[in-house]
């Protein structure tokens, strides 16, 4: 278990925050029970921080004229499965695939 005590609360302040709940708990039940939430938190985080990126994502798609969205998700699910990209990472290059292809040849140049 990765030691927490260079960061976040304290054992000592674990066991106040939980009060009469933490009495028959014994130190390392406390400690377990800290690093366990430590984690918790860490995932919900995580979880916040993609949900946020994949709605800015969704908000930029929905910017691409529709008769060019398609290629630019097309592009995305090739690099995602042909590249082993994330979504994420691959919604990204294909839209940076996309704005270069229009910023180079105007803007109704689309995605091949």
């Amino acid at each position: 278990m990765e030691n927490l005590e260079s960061r976040g609360l304290s054992p000592a302040t674990c066991r106040r925050l939980l009060g009469a709940s933490a009495d028959d708990l014994s130190d390392a039940q406390v400690e377990q029970l800290r690093a366990q939430l430590y984690a918790l938190a860490g995932c919900v985080v995580d979880a916040a921080v993609q949900d946020s990126t994949d709605k800015c994502e969704a908000t930029v798609l929905r910017l691409v004229p529709e008769n060019e969205r398609d290629a630019v998700e097309e592009r995305a699910g090739m690099l995602q499965f042909d590249a082993g990209m994330t979504r994420s990472a691959a919604t990204r290059a294909a839209l940076a695939v996309y704005v270069g292809s229009v910023k180079g040849k105007g803007r109704g140049a689309g995605v091949s």
